[in-house]
Formats: structure tokens, sequence, C-alpha cells
């Protein structure tokens, strides 16, 4: 099965920071091993370059800096977590049900022996899943004084630079978590159950689907979402009893797929479209998996969606007031990232239609 070529042209469209890219090497390996699984960078000679260019400047110059824009995590945020590592859901299932037991004998015959046992232990059903999902984030910057104050004309212009380069940090680090967010949706570890939808574009040029196949996405993922009302052990990977009430189940879909359901069915500047769902969260893509599994979608439980801060932003600064002048400003976080096994959730794929 190929992933729809439409994701790559959406993909391409977005161009949404990459995960590989962004998120360290260790900081990936180490979410990877707890169950999860094109921006250049500068070399130190450019770095060197830009600054000398930077020092020299005698005319006006203007000081952009990153701004993050994105989906706000923090609603799925959980809170902080001061002390310990594992975190362990105790889910407590449905009870068996036995026939009641049925005397052999009757009153008087061999003593009034039956089959009843009064000491046999009936344990719960229960069913337990185990999570730890650490990752940390660090950033830093240096400003130097008498290097940097050569660029400008006033203390106050030199000073908001500063600012900015320090302002930048919890920027990055807001990009950063969500990134990790987008690659915990598309992560095989939470779907139990993935539905494929075969589509062909009618036209290869145009990112649009048939009314057709528009109508049964919409319909088919409806479906779905409203299966998910009923207790069933069908879509959790632990396997529990267990249901989503519509309140709590997000859509998490990609923008531009979403964008052409509402083309096609010419409904852009009319209702959004009912999902059967509480809330929609539109996002440019999947990340780096989508591009091979045809991930356009998912619909998770808002409540299964675990992040925990075992260590807040934080951020300090040091400053050097003897020999170079210059302050060093540090961002750290550390935090904790996973789905809980006994939510329910559906990814939803695309894939080329063969001829």
């Amino acid at each position: 099965m190929a992933a729809n070529s439409i994701i790559t042209k959406l993909a391409n469209i977005f161009q949404s920071p990459s995960y590989a890219d962004r998120i360290p090497e260790a900081t990936r390996q180490a979410i990877k091993k707890n169950g999860f699984g094109n921006m250049g960078v500068y070399s130190q000679n450019q770095l060197n370059d830009i600054y000398g260019a930077l020092i020299n400047t005698i005319s006006k110059q203007n000081i952009y800096s990153f701004k993050y824009s994105g989906i706000d995590i923090e609603r799925y945020n959980k809170g902080f977590i001061t002390h310990g590592d594992v975190i362990i859901d105790t889910f407590i299932d449905v009870a068996d049900v036995t026939a009641i037991p049925t005397p052999i004998n009757a009153e008087g015959d061999n003593s009034g022996v039956t089959t009843v046992d009064p000491y046999v232990i009936k344990w719960a059903n229960i069913k337990t899943g185990y999570y730890q999902g650490d990752y940390s984030l660090h950033y830093h910057v240096t400003t130097m004084e008498d290097l940097v104050k050569k660029a400008f004309i006033s203390d106050s212009n030199m000073t908001s630079f500063v600012a900015q380069c320090r302002a930048v940090l919890p920027e990055s680090l807001k990009l950063d978590r969500y990134l990790i967010f987008r690659n915990l949706l598309a992560a095989d570890v939470i779907y139990k159950v993935t539905k494929d939808f075969e589509v062909a574009l009618p036209d290869p040029d145009r990112l649009v689907f048939s009314q057709e196949d528009a109508m049964n996405i919409i319909s088919t993922i409806k479906t779905y979402s409203e299966s998910l009302e009923n207790n069933t052990a069908v879509y959790n990977r632990l396997g529990a009893t267990s249901n989503t009430e519509k309140e709590f189940r997000v859509l998490f879909i990609n923008k531009g797929i979403y964008n052409a359901l509402k083309t096609s069915l010419k409904n852009v500047y009319h209702n959004e479209i009912d999902f059967g769902v509480g809330r929609i969260e539109e996002i440019p893509d999947f990340g780096e998996t989508a591009s091979t599994s045809g991930q356009f979608a998912s619909i998770v439980d808002e409540r299964g969606l675990m992040l925990y801060d075992t260590l807040r932003p934080y951020e300090w600064t040091i400053f050097n007031g003897a020999g170079p002048i210059y302050w060093n400003t540090f961002l750290n976080y550390r935090g904790k990232i996973f789905y809980a096994l006994h939510r329910n959730a559906v990814r939803f794929t695309l894939s080329e239609k063969s001829a």
C-alpha cells in the first residue's frame, strides 16, 4: 500500500519544520526507547561571517526574531510531577458473569454437600499500563556586549537585540514540544485500528477529492467516531472495555486534506464538517511518518493524551562583568509524553487507488 500522493503534495506546500532536524538525536532516541517513536544550520565559520557583517553595519538595520505559531498543546498538559519515574494506569475492566451454582445433592443426601465453595476467590479483571516517556530539552545563547554594541547606535537598541535573542529560547521550546507531540500522534504504539482510504485525485495537479470520495471519507470517519461512544475493547491497545464520549473525542486532521474535503462538498464558506467529535484540531501534517504511512487524520481521547512536566521551563542568565562582558542565557525543560493505552484511538490513512 503506497501513501497517496496528496500527502506529499500538501507536505511540500506547508513545509512544516522537521522533527528529525529540530529534536536532538539523543532526545529522539530517548523518546523512541520509551515507546515512540528543512531547516538549515549554520556552521561556526558561517556564524563568524554573519557576526562579522553585523558588527560592521553602519546603516539602519531591522532585527527580527522567531515567533512560534501553532497548536496550543497546553490544553493536553496534565500537570507537574514532583518525584518518581514510571506512571502506572490500572484499569478495572468489566466483571465476568457465571451461572449461579446448583447443588448436586438434595438436602439430606451426603450430609448436604454441594458444589458451592464460599472460600473460592474471584479476582477482579485488572489491566495495567506502564508509562515512562521521558525527554529533556536544553537551549543556550551567548551575547557579548563589546561585539554586539558596535552594531548599534544606542545602548537601548543593543539591549533590545539581546532581549530578542533571549526571547527566542521559549519560542523554540514551544515549537519543539509541538513537534514531539505531533510525532506522538503518528506513533504506531497508540493505535490498534487503522482505516485506509484508497482514492485517486480527479486531476493530479489539483488538490481536491471527487465528491464521492469526500462523502465516503467523512461518513466513514463519523461512523468510527460514533462507534467509540459505545463500550468496546477493539480500539485501545490495552484491550480494555472502554468508551469515549463525544466531548472527549478530538479529530486531528491535516489542514490541507480538511480544506480539500470542504472544497469537494462546496462547504468552504459554511459550517464546519460534522465528524461526530467534540473538537477538530487542524495541523499541517503528521510529520515525516505521514509521507510513508499516508496518515492524514486520527481520532483520540483527549484524556489519553498525557503531557506532564517534570521540570517546568526554567530560564536563567549568567552575566560576566569582569573581562569580556557577556550574557549566557539558558533554558531547560524536562517532561513526559505518552498516550494512555486504555483510551480509544483510530488512525486514518490515504493510499493510491490502483488503476
